[in-house]
């Protein structure tokens, strides 16, 4: 969920530590260079002033604009040269970065229109604990000094503004926590078992254990390549949607076993162990019966899938601000088939 983004952060400032940018697992042979400015007054040192004609297509037209960013002999450099630059050399991670952002956004909406109230102590108590990581990140890292100096010395940064990003990414979590436990408790779900095999053996081997009876969550152990398979193949409640799954869960009696399906190459059987009704209320009475869920049942990756499918169905999104910034074309500039 969105506690990736204060991994990376602290990825990201322990890799400063150590003299190394994160790996972004792209190799060096698939970065593409930098764009080719034509309003630069003068070519690069040991750059041929004459382009050769099949470079020409690597020419971006467009002088994007934004807010000045640094000042050099004369030119100025904006934030859409900035992302620019940046997204022609590694467009994988701007698009990772706005996708981060989005979903926070999304997670804002949603938390206001539940009206969502977080416990000032959980938060106190979150932010503490990101930062005691990050502490001890910089240990183990051989770096004596202290977080603050650390930031500040090595990142360049204000260390009192870099803590209190730390604070605002936990406060999301803990929003996004609530709204993703919230609206499933919203909607009608699913309660299942699944057992995933790969092949025409796995599917004969299954429906033999059932046509003798043996109990579903064994053969799930034994048979399952899902990693379910561990805790008997139990998943987390699935909303009544149009996904696959949904339409087999709701499909499917309370007791009985459907399937196989065949999804993403795998063939997939399912156990209908119990059908939930919907629930809600103001937040005043909602909210504690969301934290308790919580508390028992942490949030897992499958439920916060179906809650960001939801969500992008519910709020408009759009980036093409960022595609016009950078002078690409977007959807509505680009013509039909």
């Amino acid at each position: 969920m969105l506690r990736l983004s204060i991994a990376i952060t602290a990825t990201a400032l322990l890799c400063v530590g150590c003299g190394t940018t994160p790996n972004r697992n792209r190799p060096e042979h698939q970065r593409r260079p930098g764009t080719v400015r034509p309003e630069r007054p003068d070519p690069l040192p040991g750059t041929n002033t004459e382009p050769a004609e099949a470079a020409s297509t690597n020419v971006v037209g467009v002088r994007p604009g934004g807010t000045p960013v640094a000042h050099v002999a004369g030119t100025t450099i904006t934030t859409g040269d900035l992302l620019q630059a940046w997204m022609y050399r590694d467009s994988g991670a701007v698009k990772s970065v706005l996708d981060e952002l989005v979903l926070e956004g999304l997670v804002v909406a949603e938390a206001r229109r539940l009206g969502v109230v977080l416990d000032p102590a959980l938060v106190l108590e979150r932010t503490s604990q990101a930062r005691a990581n990050l502490e001890a990140g910089l240990q183990e890292s051989g770096s004596q000094d202290s977080l603050e100096i650390f930031i500040e010395a090595r990142l360049g940064l204000s260390a009192e503004r870099y803590l209190a990003a730390i604070g605002e990414q936990v406060t999301v979590e803990l929003l996004a926590e609530q709204c993703v436990r919230a609206w499933a408790l919203e909607n009608e779900r699913a309660r299942l078992r699944v057992i995933v095999v790969a092949d025409r053996e796995g599917i004969d081997l299954v429906e033999a254990g059932l046509a003798a009876g043996r109990p579903f969550e064994e053969l799930a152990r034994k048979l399952s390549v899902d990693p379910s398979s561990k805790d008997g193949g139990r998943i987390p409640d699935v909303v009544r949607s149009q996904s696959t799954m949904s339409r087999i869960a709701f499909l499917t009696r309370v007791g009985e076993v459907g399937g196989p399906i065949e999804e993403g190459g795998a063939h997939m059987f399912v156990l209908v162990e119990e059908r939930l009704a919907a629930e809600g209320g103001p937040w005043s009475t909602f909210g504690p019966r969301v934290r308790a869920t919580i508390q028992s049942q942490p949030i897992e990756d499958p439920e916060y899938w179906q809650w960001k499918a939801a969500m992008l169905e519910r709020y408009e999104v759009t980036t093409d601000p960022l595609l016009r910034l950078v002078g690409e074309p977007t959807a509505a500039s680009t013509p039909g088939p």
